[in-house]
């Protein structure tokens, strides 16, 4: 995202016609970022099933910030 950001104040306005390509560029990233962030949650969360549902687990000691 970065790259192409500063290729896009390199180029400034022409950067948002079709023929550069850059705005493709931008698009994709912007989805391939959200994508990633959407899989680290979805990671988070099976660590969090999986904490939970230890049989170990003591939800007061939890609650009470006691590790």
């Amino acid at each position: 995202m970065g790259v192409v950001t500063d290729a896009m104040r390199v180029v400034g306005v022409e950067a948002y016609k079709e023929s550069t390509g850059l705005m493709e560029l931008l698009k994709d990233g912007m989805a391939y970022s959200s994508v990633r962030r959407r899989q680290h949650v979805g990671v988070r969360r099976l660590q969090l099933q999986r904490i939970l549902s230890s049989p170990d687990y003591d939800m007061v000691a939890a609650a009470e910030a006691q590790f």
